[in-house]
């Protein structure tokens, strides 16, 4: 084949010859055409404007008939005219008929002048008539004459032109007169403005050299006046002549004014009339109106051209290839490729004759041997040192044509001209030239790259752990590493091995399969897998990898990659190992903190049913407050895998963030007691009670950073801001900040911050305590809900940690309601208190409610502003005072203030959390109206101003309190092993109105199920003989549906998530945690559960003795004991004590209500209210309850109605006095049945080291199943009447003195057992 390079340059060459004089031919005929073309245009644009002047003539001719032809019928009537004045009325019509018409006249030869127009009257003499152009010139001609233009001033100055025509005698000798008319020339004018509008330039209506009229009269280059039109038709006449203006119809021509503008005139006449029409047109617009066509023209010639040289070269390329290609490729032939192949570096060639001398050599061969002098006619085996090449040459030479192809190449080792070694691989072949000679061509292929790659790749390799295998496109075995040969112990000669033949050499044979499926469908494979161990070799663990080889596209092999990670299983199997001992050891520990926290909360609920004062309740409430966020924040701690790995969860529920506020102040105060800071809360009062997040994160956010505060703060105060941003549709911004008075920072150390069991400085935690998780845990909450949390602080000055908070909002979502018409018209309020912060968030909240502020730092100052508004007349309504006044005690300045009357009507006490209650009771005694326990917000201080005006009762606010929550008839098997766990959930349980039977573990609970039937199960988790996962598996084995069913609520003191989805899998239906918290227990076991609806009462008593019992009470009105002895667990002792002590405690209610409404007692009288209530409500009487209930709730306690109700509830209680009274005494009268059994002493002893080691363990339930164990038998007076106390003592969870009374008993039984 010719060489590329030389054909394309040949081919090149000839078509440039034939193609060049086209070229010149396509652009001198292509010029020709534009130059025709652009003519074309220019008289196109000459025809059109011709035609339409021509146009135009012939329209001005037609007017003028028209006129000329009324101005005769005209004419005709004024010879007919016997006089001048009969001459107006004669052609006044039709004047007035004719628009084109400006004026009509008469003049006679005796100077008579008559004259007609729309607006002058008639004047009959006219000396100098006959001197005017129209009369004289029209005498002279004898004939029609055409005067003007003029001015017709009267007439809005238009132009005008006048026909005028004599009048003669009859003998024609004479002119009698003549008569005119002005024609509008505005009129002719419109005829023609079409030429300039289209063509542009200017038109006249010319006579004479005289122009009548023309259009434009002004253009955007200025005002075109009369003369200018004139200049121009003087310079047109010049260059076409005068005489031709008036002989030619239209003529065109070009002239040249004085300032060299070049201009095309076109001339017609206006046939016969003596006038003409021109035009003049710049030859600048002339070429304007022609540009567009010749752009067009132009385009349209260029793109021919292209396609033409395009057809041209096309053909030239054909013709080449058909009639010159052949014979240019048969020239080259020999004389290129020695050109081509020689100079490249790629394909390096040697050429040699018959004898093996060299000829030629490429360029590249001549470098690297350094031979640029005696390469020539030198053997090749002199210029390649190296005795396998002369062995090879020797064997071609003897061979010839008759080598195979794999034998007419040899690979070589070969040193350069600077000593280098290596790795060629040499082909050869035989030539013919055209003289008929043998030569040898011998190609060169470097491939010394090829051998270190692969040498490289084996030292690399055989020093890792992984071990490759390289297969070519059929899945034969071309490469294997060092590492993957001594591990599998594939033979080296063996290297006809293939993909299938690994299996054989311990690669398992799925894998085998999964890699084959891989290469086949040429996608990437990866996993993990274990070789066992095979003939003394270990196990391996590898991660096996299988990648297509492709080079553009196509397929050239596969490589199968294993990478030892044996190292790397040992070690996850080591962290999990650890991570599971660091769970399972958080379950147990999370078990044992739980364990005496479940007591805590339970206790605090079973207090909190129970009479309290509203001081006793507001601490109770604290208590399960602090309680229930300490195991929030166990659960965190806990679970710290969350927080890592980021898998909080948000439960999003509506809140009322005020309840937040209580829960994190609840915290707060019990840790500032008794120091010297100041809690405030700075709550915006449009902030939207209720909103939509999740109000266990958000208080848990804000308690760690406020103890965060406390913790850091010595003195000074602690504030809570929380700020409405931006309320938008259903969403609101808030604004969260806690700012402090504190140490501060420094930058380096809020640099440290939020780093998890880390201080920002080592020596912090030494001195204040504390392992700076609350603050990781408060960060990673705020962003969890899509915040950041920040921090400002300066050292000794205080810091600020703020964020922000988007919360949707529910439907109806209002700021804290107030009622400020109550409070009158302008209230005013003074505000006592030492803490400017202080004062500055109570003159917002009594702003907001309509008060009026005044705040002040000192008692004295504060007096002396009393004194000065009662003396003008406008006393202060409202006194808020804080309680910790170090000039002298509040309580005494009030007194002493009283008697001087000039203190507001209304004061409000605030004060501390841990104020003490007589102090709370002394207040509200000697002149103040409610107590506020500070800190205080916009929701308490709503409530105390209600409360002092009478509005509300002063019960604490039941906003956290929850619905209680009593089940319909029920049976339950409470599995569980710990004694006080037992004793606690029998007891909230069996209020709730469940029956309970008690299984000591799992392996009790299946004989429990065996026996009788239950609606449900609480199962604990962690138990001796047989846990609860165990027991729960076990049940479901159980044939029938029943077992399948039967709700099994898991019972376990462990949150981890872990242990929570293990009890679901193993069958059981719902989880509750320990220590458990009263209201979402029942909550929960409602889900499985029928409950008693709200105002519904569930009358369950089946047994006759319990139907008899209840009977006992039917004839007292208004009361239902089937309530009461149902709350009391249906156990007709501990209701007959509720009712005694109820007897026993109100005897004297009448008069201690009375003592109290003469006293004005308001406080105790509504605390007495509301005990009264709770018990009569408890016992049965529910008329009487909503008796209470709405006294209390009323709040204004009217006498006659708080001594209805007190003379109600006592004639109540002396219907019940002889009843419990009878039914106690039967109750001890039926001892007399028990039998006489010498086992009795025996079973008592048994029963009572079983009842001490119960009442050590505190569980009253096992307590009292012991002592009805032993009640069938009779002993003596005083074993029975021991027994009575020690039953007595334990329902009043007296056990100290229980245990002892049982233990002196066991040694007394024992003794009589031994004597």
């Amino acid at each position: 084949m010719p060489s590329k390079g030389s054909r394309e340059t040949l081919r090149r060459r000839i078509t440039l010859a034939f193609f060049f004089p086209l070229i010149i031919f396509a652009a001198a005929f292509l010029g020709t055409m534009l130059i025709i073309g652009k003519s074309f245009i220019i008289n196109s644009i000459y025809d059109n404007c011709e035609t339409v002047i021509e146009q135009s003539s012939l329209d001005i001719t037609s007017a003028f008939d028209n006129n000329i032809f009324a101005f005769q019928e005209m004419l005709r009537k004024v010879q007919q005219a016997k006089n001048p004045l009969a001459l107006k009325s004669l052609i006044r019509s039709d004047f007035i008929s004719k628009q084109n018409f400006l004026n009509v006249y008469y003049a006679s030869s005796n100077n008579q002048y008559v004259s007609i127009n729309k607006h002058t009257s008639t004047q009959l003499h006219q000396p100098n008539i006959k001197t005017l152009p129209w009369y004289s010139d029209a005498v002279k001609n004898r004939n029609m004459v055409y005067t003007g233009p003029k001015r017709v001033l009267k007439m809005n100055s238009k132009n005008a032109l006048t026909v005028s025509q004599p009048i003669w005698s009859h003998d024609n000798k004479h002119p009698q007169g003549v008569f005119a008319v002005d024609l509008d020339l505005d009129s002719f004018r419109h005829l023609f403005t079409n030429v300039s509008r289209e063509f542009g330039g200017m038109t006249a209506l010319v006579r004479n050299d005289i122009v009548l009229t023309y259009f434009p009269y002004e253009t955007n280059m200025g005002t075109i006046s009369a003369d200018s039109i004139s200049t121009l038709l003087r310079f047109a006449k010049e260059t076409i002549g005068v005489d031709s203006l008036k002989t030619i119809s239209t003529q065109i021509g070009k002239f040249s004014n004085a300032e060299g503008d070049e201009f095309v005139v076109f001339i017609s006449s206006i046939q016969k009339y003596p006038f003409q029409l021109i035009h003049f047109l710049p030859i600048s617009k002339l070429q304007g109106l022609g540009q567009a066509d010749f752009s067009a023209l132009l385009t349209a010639s260029l793109i021919s051209l292209g396609i033409l040289l395009v057809l041209i070269y096309l053909l030239s390329r054909f013709f080449f290839n058909r009639i010159v290609g052949k014979e240019l490729d048969d020239s080259i032939q020999t004389n290129s490729i020695f050109d081509a192949i020689l100079k490249s570096p790629d394909s390096p060639l040697i050429l040699t004759n018959l004898d093996f001398e060299i000829l030629h050599a490429s360029d590249s061969i001549i470098e690297f041997f350094n031979a640029e002098e005696f390469y020539k006619d030198s053997k090749i085996w002199e210029l390649i040192s190296n005795p396998d090449l002369r062995q090879f040459i020797l064997k071609v030479q003897t061979m010839g044509q008759k080598l195979a192809t794999e034998e007419s190449k040899i690979s070589l080792q070969v040193k350069n001209g600077r000593g280098d070694t290596f790795w060629w691989i040499i082909s050869v072949q035989s030539l013919v030239d055209e003289s008929g000679e043998l030569r040898y061509l011998f190609r060169i292929f470097d491939e010394t790259s090829e051998v270190w790659k692969t040498s490289i790749l084996d030292t690399l390799l055989s020093s890792s752990n992984s071990m490759i295998f390289i297969f070519d496109k059929r899945f034969n075995l071309q490469y294997l590493s060092k590492r993957a040969e001594d591990f599998f112990n594939i033979p080296t000669e063996n290297t006809h091995l293939t993909l299938e033949d690994l299996s054989k050499y311990k690669l398992p044979e799925d894998v085998v399969g999964k890699v084959s499926e891989a290469f086949l469908s040429s996608s990437f494979w990866a996993d993990n897998f274990y070789i066992p161990p095979q003939d003394e070799v270990e196990g391996l663990w590898c991660r096996g990898e299988a990648v297509v080889q492709k080079t553009r596209d196509s397929v050239v092999g596969y490589i199968l990659l294993l990478v030892d990670i044996s190292e790397v299983v040992l070690a996850q199997e080591e962290a999990e190992r650890a991570t599971k001992s660091k769970s399972e050891f958080l379950a147990n520990m999370s078990h044992e903190i739980r364990t005496p926290m479940n007591a805590i909360i339970g206790m605090s609920h079973l207090i909190a049913e129970t009479e309290l004062s509203n001081r006793q309740r507001e601490f109770v409430n604290r208590i399960n407050t602090a309680a229930k966020n300490l195991i929030r924040l166990i659960n965190d701690i806990l679970d710290l895998s969350k927080i890592e790995a980021k898998k909080q969860e948000l439960e999003i529920i509506p809140l009322n963030i005020y309840s937040v506020i209580d829960e994190v102040t609840a915290l707060a105060v019990v840790r500032l007691e008794n120091r010297p800071i100041e809690l405030v809360l700075d709550i915006d009062p449009e902030l939207p009670q209720m909103i939509l997040g999740d109000p266990l994160r958000l208080s848990q956010i804000l308690t760690n950073l406020v103890n965060n505060a406390t913790k850091f703060t010595e003195k000074g105060d602690i504030t809570l801001t929380i700020r409405t941003k931006k309320v938008e549709a259903n969403k609101v911004a808030i604004h969260f900040a806690v700012s402090d008075t504190g140490i501060g920072m420094t930058p380096e150390q809020l640099g440290r911050l939020f780093q998890t069991f880390s201080q920002a400085d080592g020596s912090t935690t030494r001195k204040y305590g504390g392992s700076g998780l609350g603050l990781t845990i408060a960060k990673s909450f705020v962003e969890l809900m899509g915040g950041q949390i920040q921090v400002e602080s300066k050292w000794n000055e205080g810091t600020t940690f703020y964020f922000d908070l988007t919360f949707e909002m529910p439907v109806n979502s209002e700021p804290i309601p107030v009622s400020s018409e109550i409070y009158g018209n302008h209230p005013t309020a003074l505000v006592l208190d030492t803490n400017p912060k202080i004062h500055h968030v109570l003159r917002n909240y009594l702003e907001y409610i309509g008060f009026e502020v005044r705040t002040f730092a000192s008692l004295s100052t504060a007096k002396t502003a009393c004194r000065n508004a009662k003396k003008d007349g406008n006393p202060f309504l409202l006194m808020l005072v804080s309680y910790d006044f170090r000039e002298m005690d509040v309580i005494s300045w009030i007194k002493e203030a009283e008697k001087d009357m000039i203190l507001p009507q209304f004061k409000i006490l605030m004060h501390p959390f841990y104020m003490k209650e007589e102090e709370r009771i002394a207040a509200l005694e000697n002149g103040f109206h409610e107590c506020l326990v500070k800190p205080v917000h916009l929701a308490s201080l709503n409530h105390a101003l209600r409360v002092a005006w009478g509005e509300e009762s002063n019960e604490i606010s039941t906003h956290a309190q929850q619905k209680k929550i009593i089940f319909k008839k029920a049976s339950v098997l409470l599995v569980e092993d710990d004694a006080a766990n037992q004793e606690l959930a029998d007891y909230l349980l069996t209020n709730a109105g469940l029956t309970i039977v008690i299984a000591g573990n799992g392996q009790e609970a299946l004989r429990a199920l065996q026996k009788d039937h239950y609606d449900l199960v609480l199962m604990d988790i962690q138990m001796p003989v047989l846990d609860g996962i165990s027991a729960t598996r076990k049940i479901r084995e159980m044939p029938g549906e029943y077992f399948q069913k039967l709700p099994i609520v898991a019972m376990s003191a462990s949150a981890m998530k872990e242990e929570i989805d293990r009890c679901l899998e193993n069958g059981m239906n719902a989880y509750i945690t320990k220590p458990i918290e009263p209201q979402k227990m029942f909550e929960k076991l409602a889900e499985f559960l029928p409950i008693i609806q709200q105002n519904e009462i569930e009358i369950d008593v089946e047994t006759p003795e319990d139907i008899d019992f209840v009977k006992n009470f039917d004839f007292i009105p208004n009361f239902k004991a089937v309530t009461g002895f149902v709350r009391a667990s249906k156990n007709p002792r501990i209701y007959l004590k509720i009712l005694k002590s109820f007897i026993t405690g109100y005897s004297t209610i009448v008069v201690d209500f009375d003592d109290l409404l003469k006293n004005n007692n308001r406080e105790k009288l509504l605390r007495s209210i509301h005990t009264v209530k709770g018990i009569v409500g408890t016992i049965g009487s529910e008329t009487l309850y909503q008796m209470g209930n709405q006294l209390e709730n009323e709040g204004k306690l009217p006498k006659d109605e708080v001594m209805k109700f007190a003379y109600d509830v006592s004639a109540l209680l002396d219907a019940l006095s002889p009843v419990v009274t009878e039914l106690q005494n039967k109750l001890q009268q039926s001892n007399v049945s028990k039998k006489i059994s010498p086992e009795a002493h025996q079973k008592l002893a048994e029963m009572l080291e079983d009842l001490i080691q119960n009442i050590e363990n505190c569980s009253s339930t096992k307590c009292r199943q012991n002592l009805e164990s032993v009640e069938q038998f009779l002993f003596p007076k005083n074993t029975t009447a021991t027994l009575q106390q020690i039953s007595l003592w334990i329902d009043e969870y007296n056990f100290s003195d229980a245990a002892e009374a049982a233990k002196k008993l066991l040694e007394n039984t024992k003794a009589v057992l031994n004597g």
